[in-house]
């Protein structure tokens, strides 16, 4: 599932699908956040609890920064930690993927997403 956030400013709040419960199994959403050319989006995490393992391989959530010229992976994340805070720099958009397998489950995640 593809999820689109449209902003021209203000916030709006990102969430794993059933937060605070326990997100389902096989779980596979990106959300494509698009702002206004000049403009930045700010992700700040609230909550953040999925599945951990090392190298972020079963449930993890990853974001990427893009623009017309390139794609940037600003990270992948699981586990417990907040991640920080990400405020685009060149990109007119941020695709925000959470994905998990077939086992574990966690309450995954909160972000407020502002644009500025």
């Amino acid at each position: 599932n593809v999820f689109y956030f449209f902003h021209t400013g203000g916030k709006a709040i990102l969430q794993s699908p059933g937060f605070p419960d326990y997100y389902p199994n096989r779980v596979d959403c990106v959300w494509r956040i698009v702002n206004r050319r000049g403009r930045h989006v700010r992700l700040r995490f609230r909550a953040f609890e999925v599945e951990n393992q090392e190298d972020c391989t079963f449930d993890y959530l990853a974001i990427m920064e893009t623009s017309r010229q390139s794609h940037r992976l600003i990270g992948r994340f699981c586990g417990s930690k907040l991640p920080p805070t990400i405020v685009t720099s060149e990109g007119d958009e941020l695709w925000v993927k959470f994905q998990s397998d077939g086992t574990v489950q966690r309450r995954g995640f909160s972000a407020l997403v502002e644009v500025e």
